[in-house]
């Protein structure tokens, strides 16, 4: 999706740039904002509030998940850069990727997405993640970047999918101590 979505704005860019008139010879020209029209009111930019795919849209664009799923269906690493699966197919281990920041500077680790998947098993309107958050034993994090996630049972490939291929990670040092309604 994340792949559609950048194709399109480098197509309406290029468009863009073929229909505006040059700036002078030697002058450079720089674009400081692009705005995309959405045929809806998009809602909030709160991922586990909203159920609008139009937001979904926008949230591709904005968030990113532990993996991407690719046309094949196959879950590609993006914020994680690896996983095990116990034997009994209950705890899975993802190793996260150390050079990422958030918008704000600050580093992206272990605790977001702990802080994530506890804030999905806990908000009422997360219509696409409560219940597959709420198969979830126990979360720990040994180090900035890696995450044990156990189940209470072995999970399905579409609890695997929602939970670690679509679900985007919120950052903990901006959503911690907000109301659902603050967060709206």
């Amino acid at each position: 999706m994340k792949r559609f979505f950048a194709l399109l704005l480098t197509l309406c860019l290029s468009i863009s740039l073929t229909i505006i008139p040059s700036a002078a010879e030697g002058e450079e020209t720089q674009v400081d904002t692009i705005r995309i029209a959405i045929q809806k009111e998009m809602g909030t930019f709160a991922p586990f509030n909203s159920s609008s795919n139009k937001s979904w849209d926008i949230f591709s664009l904005v968030y990113d998940n532990l993996y991407e799923m690719d046309t094949n269906r196959v879950l590609q690493p993006s914020l994680a850069t690896s996983y095990e699966i116990s034997e009994d197919y209950t705890t899975y281990t993802f190793h996260l990727r150390d050079d990422v920041t958030w918008h704000d500077g600050e580093p992206f680790t272990s605790a977001d997405v702990k802080f994530t998947l506890e804030m999905a098993a806990n908000t009422v309107n997360s219509v696409n993640f409560t219940g597959p958050a709420k198969t979830i034993q126990e979360i720990t994090t040994p180090n900035d970047y890696t995450v044990v996630v156990t189940f209470k049972q072995p999970i399905s490939e579409g609890i695997m999918d929602s939970l670690f291929g679509y679900m985007p990670i919120v950052p903990e040092h901006l959503y911690a101590g907000l109301t659902e309604d603050q967060i709206s």
